[in-house]
């Protein structure tokens, strides 16, 4: 499936997804748009689902600024998502990055 990440309400998704693994996609979008992916992603999230979210930190690469911070990630996705778990570390070009495990919150 190919798509604009930025609007998924236009794929074809057909139900709720329990696993959402995003490995350096995110980190990428312009930040105007972000919010647009979060809401996304919140979207068709089934309640309790796992997000596994892979970013580098902020830097400036090809010219442009990419990544984001913990707090920029628990404030995007703070409507939707329970930050569980973060573990920084480096890509193999010795980039900063990390890893974020975020649940989604189950609502009665």
């Amino acid at each position: 499936m190919r798509g604009d990440v930025t609007r998924l309400e236009s794929l074809p998704i057909s139900a709720a997804c329990s696993l959402i693994l995003d490995l350096g996609c995110f980190h990428g979008i312009d930040a105007e748009r972000r919010e647009d992916y979060a809401a996304g992603v919140t979207h068709f999230a089934a309640p309790g689902a796992l997000y596994l979210l892979y970013c580098f930190e902020p830097m400036i690469r090809h010219g442009r600024t990419m990544g984001a911070t913990r707090y920029d990630i628990e404030q995007l996705f703070a409507d939707g998502f329970r930050l569980e778990k973060v573990e920084r570390g480096k890509n193999p070009d010795g980039m900063a990055s990390a890893w974020y495990w975020l649940r989604k919150i189950e609502r009665v």
